[in-house]
């Protein structure tokens, strides 16, 4: 019963105001070290406190206090603007590198530029119209974020394929070419099931994968020449055990997507 429990413990964490994050719970001894990665959750606290520590730095006293806002119409005098990178180069970024960051913050900036507010509901609205007006409805799915790593979100393999057969109807689009290849770029770049010949460079695709699911989708150029769509999405695996039985699961898990591949490339 106790050793029942020890693998039944559980990590729990409480955000608060001015991105202050409280842990609290157990992790067991065999349990596998995962990087833990928090969003800055109150960005008005946080640009205020980065302000403070650079006039500080400079030896700089501020007589006054940090507003924030826009002063565009209030007469105040802009001392400073940053732009960002054009959105072809973000979503390269994005799609290359898997940056959570981007992604949750373009569909936040989507809500804001379509219905004036930067949330992820109002983003995941807009998405859902905008690929709607294409012929691509997303019902009964859950969008929750634009990174994928909430677990409300629930997308299934059909509604995933119809969107990538738009994107592959409209290769001129930054989101189709700026998937990693296989073996060449990205996070596909060192993937083991693809980085060895035949695959290798004939898979375009995003790979996303949370602890208990691993996913890849995107398009497979078979040994005929033609191009195919496919979707691949497991779920259910558990990976917490022994250090050799992880190992295991992951190689079995590797040899799977590898072989189905290989064969979609060799009778495709």
């Amino acid at each position: 019963m106790a050793n029942q429990q020890a693998q039944l413990c559980e990590l729990l964490m409480q955000r608060g105001d001015g991105n202050r994050y409280q842990l609290q719970g157990c992790v067991t001894e065999r349990r596998k070290v995962w990087p833990l990665n928090l969003a800055v959750d109150d960005t008005a606290a946080y640009v205020t406190a980065v302000l403070r520590q650079e006039l500080a730095q400079r030896q700089l006293t501020l007589l006054g206090q940090i507003v924030v806002g826009s002063g565009a119409s209030s007469g105040w005098q802009v001392l400073a603007e940053v732009r960002s990178a054009p959105l072809e180069q973000l979503l390269a970024t994005m799609l290359q590198e898997s940056d959570n960051l981007y992604a949750d913050n373009l569909l936040k900036t989507l809500g804001h530029v379509v219905a004036g507010s930067g949330s992820f509901a109002q983003g995941a609205r807009a998405l859902r119209q905008i690929l709607a007006e294409q012929g691509i409805v997303l019902a009964p799915a859950r969008l929750e974020d634009g990174s994928g790593l909430s677990r409300d979100n629930l997308l299934s393999a059909q509604q995933l394929a119809a969107v990538l057969r738009y994107l592959a109807r409209h290769p001129q689009l930054a989101s189709y070419r700026e998937l990693p290849v296989a073996g060449q770029s990205g996070t596909l770049q060192y993937r083991r099931s693809l980085v060895k010949a035949p695959l290798r460079g004939a898979v375009q695709a995003k790979s996303g994968s949370l602890n208990g699911s691993r996913n890849l989708a995107g398009f497979i150029t078979a040994a005929s020449g033609k191009r195919y769509l496919f979707v691949l999405l497991l779920s259910g695996l558990t990976q917490e055990g022994l250090p050799e039985e992880e190992q295991n699961l992951s190689a079995q898990l590797t040899q799977f997507e590898r072989q189905l591949l290989e064969r979609l490339y060799r009778e495709g």
